[in-house]
C-alpha cells in the first residue's frame, strides 16, 4: 500500500458495515431509552438477557466469559 492508495472496501466490508448499522438501529443502541422489547433497558442487560435465551442453563462464569465482564458484573 503507497501513501497515495486509498483502499476502497470490497463488497463483503460494504455488507458487514450494514448489517453492523442496520444492529446498532434495531437493538436501540442509539436511542437508549428504546430497546427491542419496548422498555429502557441498559444494552448489557438486554445482551445478558439474549445470552441466557439462547443458552439455556449458562453457568455465571460463561456468561461472563461470553460477555467479556468482570465477574463482579
Amino acid at each position: 500500500m503507497t501513501a497515495n492508495h486509498i483502499d476502497v472496501p470490497d463488497e463483503r466490508v460494504r455488507n458487514l458495515r450494514c448489517a453492523i448499522h442496520a444492529f446498532v438501529r434495531r437493538f436501540g443502541l442509539l436511542e437508549p431509552s428504546r430497546t427491542p422489547w419496548g422498555q429502557p433497558l441498559p444494552v448489557t442487560h438486554a445482551h445478558t438477557l439474549m445470552e441466557l435465551l439462547d443458552s439455556p442453563g449458562m453457568t455465571h462464569g460463561d456468561l461472563v466469559d461470553r460477555l467479556a465482564l468482570s465477574k463482579n458484573y
